[in-house]
């Protein structure tokens, strides 16, 4: 072989090795554009991206140079700023009961708000030396609109109510300034008088109920003890009251040797009061008991003009527990019944007596307790005295167990006439839970109460008393004319709910029948206030005037000019007497039952100035327009 492929040999190696760097030098620099691509395309992040690239799923579609843009609009997004706070810069005056108007005070002022749009609540607000600020989050479209209520205020310690033009909804001021005018509600003074004597008493210990609607009850109890405090001699100074409430204020007030008096005042009102006061008396009960269980009630109360009150006015309500005797004091003359019986739910009577108490005097009475109840079920039977005179040809008994809305229902083909006595039907229950029932006799809707006692009772009676005729002319009160669209029943107050009678063209008067006894006389219609009348009905015809208060009605128009304008429903206006006191309320059709002079209240109206109150003399029926003003 010749010697050329010898010397060619190390250049072909030179030339490999050339290109074996010149291809490791493509692929150094080809690595980081390939890592570009794998962060901006399709490819999983390479080895470099770490755990970042694991917790986060890959972004698919988008370009290295479209993920730039994106990241300088969320780096150069710079939030709205938020609208400043609205605020309403105010006032308040107080106007004392001699009229003197009193700008500097201090206190409390809540609000209640609502924005236009959604929004509001109620805002207690501090006032100092007669000025006060309400902030509200503003709104990007500029000032805010909506109204504001006072729903109390207490200025230098005192309870006020706004004055009539400031009592209902008030729009935001367009200038964000308001000043509103209050009166402090007024101050009572109470006169306390023996009814003996005449004279006012030395001592007098007071309570005001706190119940926010008026007590009935003729005595406070004993949280009237408890509570109550002595307040010196007669007459006394009571302070106004801490809050304007539109509900009645209830006193009672005693003095030693002088029972519990009582006395209802209207809302707000002041100025002079007087209580007379009875001599007090006192009564011991002694408690006879075989044997007893601790849970057993005792209690008290005036016997009503209805023997079977389902809600007696207590003057005891104690839990028997080891008692041998108890001991009442303070109290006013009259019929009384003690009674005991098995909790408040059972309502088993195991003992009941009457006595009588005398003014100034003492008394003493003894309470006889039956065993508790051994059984869980106890007979009920008894008698329906029902006279033939009612004339009812069919009729249905009911016994429904006090507390507990279930009734059993007998009909006359379920009870038993008894032979000789066409009058009287039995009833027969074998087995019923022990307590008390009411027994209804639905076609004339009579009411009695039966208790069966802790063992059950087959001598229970029901007597409905005989009927008498009753004729009732209803007149107008103001003008004697006959009432023709009255509807007239009688009720035997507090269980009996009694019959409609029916109305006599020939006569003008509505007849019906009812028990003999006492009972109540009820008359009503759209045109009248409603009239009840306490009668005792004796045999015959009985003939009653009953006098109705006719409604004066004031008919109210809305007008924006011409056109007239609709009610808003959410608010009410009113008519009030010129002491300030709520006399009548309605939307477009307003009622009083007396002739006089009123001030018309007209709620705010959305989009109208401020209604001012108008004084108006009401006779007879009228109507009124209210011309509304638009806002600017």
């Amino acid at each position: 072989m010749s010697a050329e492929p010898a010397r060619s040999r190390p250049a072909l190696v030179l030339a490999l090795g050339v290109l074996l760097l010149g291809g490791l030098a493509l692929l150094l620099v080809e690595r980081p554009r390939s890592g570009a691509r794998a962060r901006g395309g399709e490819r999983a992040p390479d080895e470099g991206a770490g755990e970042a690239a694991l917790a986060a799923p890959p972004m698919v579609g988008v370009g290295a140079r479209e993920s730039a843009s994106t990241s300088s609009v969320a780096a150069d997004f710079v939030p709205e700023p938020a609208p400043p706070p609205f605020v309403i810069q105010g006032t308040v005056v107080a106007h004392d009961p001699a009229g003197v108007a009193r700008g500097f005070e201090s206190g409390e002022l809540e609000l209640r708000v609502e924005v236009l749009g959604g929004g509001g609540g109620t805002y207690p607000l501090e006032v100092r030396e007669g000025r006060w600020a309400l902030e509200l989050s503003g709104s990007r479209f500029g000032r805010l609109d909506g109204t504001l209520e006072i729903l109390s205020c207490t200025l230098g310690g005192r309870a006020a109510e706004p004055l009539a033009e400031f009592a209902d909804e008030l729009p935001f001021p367009a200038s964000g300034s308001l000043a509103l005018e209050v009166r402090w509600l007024p101050e009572l003074l109470l006169h306390v008088r023996a009814r003996d004597t005449g004279r006012e008493l030395e001592a007098v210990f007071l309570y005001e109920s706190q119940a926010r609607y008026a007590s009935g009850r003729f005595h406070p109890g004993a949280i009237g003890e408890e509570e109550g405090s002595e307040v010196g001699p007669s007459p006394v100074h009571i302070a106004a009251a801490e809050r304007a409430w539109r509900f009645a204020r209830v006193f009672y007030a005693r003095s030693p040797g002088y029972a519990w008096g009582r006395v209802e005042l209207l809302p707000l009102a002041g100025g002079e009061v007087e209580l007379v006061l009875e001599r007090a008396s006192e009564l011991t009960l002694t408690i006879v008991a075989a044997a007893r269980d601790p849970a057993t009630r005792v209690r008290l109360f005036q016997a009503g003009e209805h023997p079977d009150s389902d809600r007696p006015d207590d003057y005891l309500d104690e839990r028997l527990d080891e008692a041998s005797s108890f001991r009442v004091q303070d109290l006013p003359p009259g019929a009384y019944v003690a009674e005991a019986r098995l909790g408040r739910e059972s309502s088993v009577l195991l003992g009941a007596t009457r006595v009588e108490i005398v003014a100034g005097r003492r008394a003493e009475a003894v309470l006889e307790l039956a065993p508790p109840p051994s059984a869980a079920r106890v007979p009920l039977e008894g008698t329906l005295v029902l006279p033939a005179d009612w004339d009812l040809a069919r009729f249905t008994l009911s016994f429904e167990r006090e507390g507990t809305g279930k009734a059993r229902r007998l009909g006359d083909s379920e009870l038993t006439p008894e032979l000789g006595a066409p009058d009287r039907f039995r009833w027969r229950f074998p087995d019923v839970p022990p307590g008390r029932y009411r027994v209804s006799l639905f076609e004339l809707g009579f009411v009695a109460l039966v208790d069966t006692g802790p063992t059950g009772t087959r001598e229970a009676l029901v007597v409905v008393p005989p009927p008498c005729e009753v004729r009732v002319r209803c007149v107008d009160a103001h003008d004697g004319s006959v009432v023709r669209a009255a509807k007239v029943r009688w009720s035997w107050k507090p269980l009996s709910y009694g019959t409609e009678g029916s109305f006599d063209e020939a006569q003008d008067a509505w007849l019906l029948r009812a028990p003999r006894g006492w009972t109540q006389l009820q008359a009503h219609d759209r045109d009248h206030e409603f009239a009840t009348q306490r009668v005792e009905l004796r045999p015959g015809t009985n003939e009653f005037t009953l006098r109705m208060n006719r409604y004066l009605r004031l008919v109210l128009t809305l007008r924006d000019g011409a056109e007239l304008v609709a009610w808003r429903p959410s608010r009410l206006a009113r008519l009030e007497t010129l002491d300030g006191q709520e006399a009548g309320y309605g939307e477009l059709e307003l009622c009083v039952t007396a002739p006089g002079d009123y001030v018309l209240v007209v709620p705010n109206q959305p989009g109208y100035e401020p209604v001012p109150p108008r004084t108006l003399r009401i006779e007879r029926d009228g109507a009124i327009d209210v011309a509304l003003v638009r806002k600017p």
